[in-house]
């Protein structure tokens, strides 16, 4: 899987905790329509959100590097 740059629109909570709101995703901005699990490892913070319309799932993660990128579990990544 080859992550892609994405830009994301977020909600920060007075906690600090952050809410993807919308993704910029193939040319277009997406709603979050749904927020799966989430987890952190070495490449950053991941999100799995189901975005649409239509209706796509993908993992975006707040790498370390402090940048947003995404990728579609499954999909064949365009090089």
């Amino acid at each position: 899987m080859s992550y892609q740059p994405v830009d994301v629109e977020i909600r920060v909570e007075v906690g600090g905790a952050i809410t993807p709101l919308r993704v910029r995703w193939e040319a277009d901005w997406r709603s979050v329509m749904s927020i799966g699990r989430s987890w952190s490892d070495e490449s950053g913070d991941h999100w799995l959100l189901m975005i649409g319309p239509p209706q796509r799932m993908i993992d975006l993660v707040w790498t370390i590097d402090a940048a947003w990128e995404a990728v579609a579990p499954g999909r064949p990544s365009v090089a």
